[in-house]
């Protein structure tokens, strides 16, 4: 122990030393604290944090994002900074106490001071603090002064990096291909916690459902079917063109000559309301003359290409075609949008069918509705073939099942559900009854309900406007 004789004698000697490695170990002590806080306090910055930032024109909010930008490095320059002046900080205080005690005494002391001293002024405290009010120390300290330090460090940081790289190898092996780094399943339960945390707000993260799921799903999924695609015909009168185009009022209309599969172009109708404006004579003109290039997709590729293609072709609209030449049905960038944006939804009226049930797992639905889509609402668990991925409405799968070209009144059985045919429209399914077998055996039928199902008109659900579609529970007797 030090004796006060010593102490001061010690004091009269080395004063000046003392006071300066006094002031050194604060400003290490300092400097402990701000890596510290730094380094949660970057980290603990959401989006909500930066958009707020960006909005308000901040001026250290290029700094904040150059920084974040390179999260490995920047934790590496803060760690550097950090634990070399807790280095130099114990062994600061290590040479401070040789002036007063013997070098085995010193040991024990200096580490009694320095543990609790570093955990509560190093780490703890200013971590806390940190994670409190991100925001304002980012802003107020981290901003102004680490990035000096960053640039300072930069060759040092390379070389441990580099050799962190080694170390890490050596133990764990070859890092993972960067497509095996990240499942989707894992991406989106990191999205769920940032959703809890605040990083995301619900919107964002439906997008993002939405991009991934974009990035599965087909064209062939999303397009409009060419049963139910309007289209012009070439061969016919302009002024019957202009009528037509007129009647069905959509922006893109296919344009075909001879036969459904011959397409020749699209009539656009921002061209139609150009000559419009110039006082045209549409009877002079031929409709060749009008038309803009068809560009044409198969029917596998995925709803994320599209953005890309539509946008590097120039077109708001392509048909789908099949290996054979047959039109499958026509995609826009308004399909793909309403899928991205809004979803596959689990409204059934939202794309404009009507789903009627008019029993405990019996329904009557359009047969153009899509497959899945029909599985989640109804709950009925029909066994979707994964193997026929060019099959995703409700009528052809009952074509597939049947195998042949089906009539009103067919029925089949599969997997324990019974599907009958209620309506034809030509070569085409337009309604489908649906029922659990076991349900559909123990129902009386009676010539009055009969009468009732036939004379209700909304039992047959085809295609209806967007706007009066919802999905309706009937109270009415088992149709036939």
């Amino acid at each position: 122990m030090a004796s006060p004789d010593l102490a001061t004698s010690v004091w009269d000697t080395h004063s000046v030393e003392i006071i300066i490695r006094c002031i050194f170990q604060v400003f290490t002590l300092l400097l402990s604290a701000f890596f510290s806080a730094s380094e949660v306090a970057l980290f603990s910055l959401n989006r909500l944090d930066l958009n707020k930032l960006e909005s308000q024109r901040h001026p250290y909010f290029e700094r904040i994002q150059t920084m974040l930008r390179e999260p490995r490095g920047l934790i590496i320059s803060i760690l550097c900074g950090n634990e070399s002046v807790n280095i130099a900080s114990s062994a600061n205080m290590a040479a401070l106490l040789l002036l007063f005690y013997t070098e085995q005494e010193t040991q024990w002391i200096n580490l009694v001071i320095m543990v609790p001293l570093l955990l509560l002024v190093g780490e703890v405290t200013p971590k806390t603090f940190a994670i409190t009010f991100p925001v304002n120390f980012t802003t107020q300290m981290t901003a102004r002064f680490l990035p000096g330090w960053i640039r300072i460090i930069r060759p040092v940081r390379r070389v441990v990096r580099l050799v962190a790289d080694k170390v890490t190898t050596f133990i764990a092996g070859h890092p993972p291909a960067k497509h095996n780094i990240l499942h989707t399943d894992e991406f989106l339960t990191l999205v769920e916690e940032g959703e809890v945390g605040g990083a995301i707000d619900p919107r964002e993260k439906m997008l993002i459902a939405h991009m991934l799921e974009a990035s599965e799903t087909e064209v062939i999924q999303i397009m409009t079917p060419f049963t139910r695609m309007h289209y012009l015909d070439a061969d016919k009168p302009m002024e019957q063109i202009l009528e037509d185009f007129r009647t069905w009022r959509h922006p893109h209309m296919p344009v075909i000559r001879k036969h459904r599969n011959h397409i020749i172009g699209f009539l656009e109708s921002e061209d139609i309301q150009r000559l419009l404006q110039h006082h045209t004579d549409f009877k002079r003109l031929n409709i060749d003359d009008m038309l803009r290039p068809v560009h044409f997709v198969p029917p596998n590729k995925k709803v994320d290409e599209m953005f890309d293609y539509f946008k590097n072709n120039k077109t708001w609209a392509a048909i789908v075609l099949g290996e054979y030449g047959d039109v499958f049905g026509i995609v826009t960038i308004a399909d793909v949008l309403g899928f991205v944006f809004g979803g596959i939804s689990q409204n059934i009226g939202t794309l404009g069918y009507k789903l009627i049930q008019s029993n405990p797992d019996v329904y009557r639905v359009s047969g153009d509705l899509n497959l899945e889509m029909f599985n989640e609402v109804s709950g009925l668990g029909i066994n979707i073939l994964e193997d026929e991925s060019m099959i995703t409405t409700l009528g052809g799968y009952v074509f597939h099942l049947l195998g042949r070209l089906p009539k009103s009144g067919d029925s089949i059985e599969e997997g324990g559900i019974r599907f009958c045919v209620t309506e034809m429209d030509g070569l085409r399914i337009k309604s489908v009854e649906v029922s659990r077998i076991a349900l559909a055996d123990g129902m009386e039928k009676t010539t009055q309900e009969s009468n009732l199902a036939s004379k209700q008109p909304d039992m047959v659900a085809g295609p209806a406007p967007v706007q009066e579609s919802k999905l309706a529970a009937v109270a009415v007797g088992n149709p036939t």
